[in-house]
């Protein structure tokens, strides 16, 4: 038997990895303090933006080159 020490980075990896452990093909050891990253739902974000100024929409001098 052969040890090999994995980072998930998707928590799809980790669901496919606990589906061969229910098929018995792999056992996983899962230290206490292992946090699963899930993929982020729709609206996550709603409350990080604080404020908007007013000129948000105002064209920026860095791309002037580039505009009509």
């Amino acid at each position: 038997m052969e040890t090999v020490t994995v980072e998930i980075i998707n928590s799809k990896a980790y669901r496919l990895l606990e589906d061969l452990e229910a098929l018995n093909v792999i056992r996983l050891h899962k230290p206490d303090s292992v946090k699963i990253a899930e993929t982020p739902e729709f609206g996550f974000a709603k409350d990080m933006i604080k404020r908007i100024d007013d000129d948000f929409n105002e064209p920026l001098s860095e791309f002037s080159d580039y505009m009509p």
